[in-house]
């Protein structure tokens, strides 16, 4: 799975502790996922009593992780 984040989701991942591989797993296999603007996609997984939001967009088979909550 190829991957590209934007800076803001750069800064955001390391100041709540979310690495590559989280973020992959919780697009892989979310526990709920929708659709919102501009083609944007809302993926969620409860992950160690944890939720983790990944908000990505897909461009040319590339995940682009706009941000991580």
């Amino acid at each position: 799975m190829k991957i590209r984040m934007s800076i803001h989701a750069q800064i955001r991942s390391i100041e709540r502790g979310i690495d590559v591989d989280t973020i992959k797993r919780v697009i892989r296999t979310p526990d709920s996922s929708e659709n919102q603007f501009e083609g944007r996609v809302k993926a969620v997984k409860i992950i160690d009593d944890r939720s983790i939001t990944v908000i990505y967009t897909i461009d040319k088979n590339v995940f682009v992780i706009i941000t991580t909550i």
